[in-house]
């Protein structure tokens, strides 16, 4: 790519972000969900924004996907701890056992570990 469609490139995952989040702020969970799906399809694995993740999450929840929104907090916290920002990761690692609460019996103990780490 040429430096200026790499600019394009970015660009566009954040108007992608910023549609989701306007989404988001509207009840539109499965148009929000679908722009943080393709902005995260174009930065590519391994994702490293945690906005975007927890974004995505909140979008999830709406949508009642709690283990996948879980999956998506705890990366956000692990990138959060991994920058040194540990306040705001702890919280995003809440989200993500608050999450799994809501993903059923099968995960109830991991829900547990995962908030007493958080206590810890």
């Amino acid at each position: 790519r040429s430096a200026d469609s790499s600019i394009q490139y970015e660009e566009f995952t954040k108007v992608l972000t910023a549609r989701a989040k306007a989404f988001s702020n509207l009840g539109r969970w499965q148009e929000a969900l679908s722009d943080f799906d393709s902005a995260a399809d174009l930065i590519g694995e391994p994702l490293e924004d945690p906005q975007l993740l927890t974004g995505r999450a909140a979008a999830k929840m709406r949508l009642r996907q709690s283990a996948a929104a879980a999956e998506d907090y705890e990366e956000a916290a692990s990138i959060l701890r991994s920058i040194g920002r540990r306040a705001e990761a702890e919280i995003e690692a809440e989200h993500a056992a608050l999450a799994l609460l809501g993903a059923g019996p099968d995960h109830l103990s991991e829900a547990a570990d995962r908030s007493c780490g958080v206590i810890r």
